[in-house]
């Protein structure tokens, strides 16, 4: 990884699941739609729209109707990111099974250099966490040497587990490439 930023927002409530309010946005704080375990387990049939959980945040990560790609929302825009590569903003309409969004605040910005693969980046933001307990949004905005992403088709029932659908996922690899990575540093 070559001339990137890491910015990380502390969160430090979680909203319960399925949790429906009308409060004002709150910084500091992660909605979560469903849990990784029942999407893992094959839960892949959208339960919240777009609409809802916008509300709720700006920025974030998760899955859509039948796990057809993958979710990203990033500055109040969500796109989707389809099995075939194929970028595409999400209505309002669309729902998902599994998402977890927050109102993106960077509490903590860093340069980062030395983080060629994964395990070296993992290190170094575990080095960055204060508190492991916590959940913390993660932003890295950069120029990657190399970068590696994912993304699952779209599912039919009966749904498989997720440990299965993802042996038919498509593997997108770049180089040279100038992007901001999305995710979450969940605690054990």
């Amino acid at each position: 990884m070559s001339r990137s930023i890491l910015i990380i927002s502390l969160l430090i409530v979680l909203v319960p699941f399925f949790a429906c309010t009308n409060r004002p946005k709150k910084v500091g704080t992660i909605y979560q739609v469903s849990t990784i375990n029942a999407l893992l387990e094959g839960c892949f049939d959208g339960r919240i729209n777009l609409r809802e959980i916008k509300k709720h945040g700006d920025f974030g990560i998760g899955a859509l109707d039948g796990v057809d790609g993958e979710l990203i929302g990033l500055g109040g825009r969500f796109f989707q990111i389809k099995g075939n590569g194929l970028v595409l903003p999400v209505p309002d309409t669309m729902t998902s099974p599994y998402a977890i969004v927050t109102f993106f605040d960077p509490g903590r910005i860093v340069g980062i250099s030395d983080t060629e693969n994964y395990a070296r980046l993992e290190a170094f933001l575990e080095s960055l966490i204060e508190t492991k307990n916590i959940f913390y949004a993660v932003k890295i905005e950069g120029e990657f040497a190399y970068l590696k992403a994912r993304s699952i088709p779209r599912q039919t029932k009966p749904y498989r587990p997720l440990v299965e659908v993802v042996k038919e996922q498509s593997v997108f690899e770049f180089n040279n490439i100038k992007g901001t990575m999305v995710g979450f540093r969940c605690p054990p």
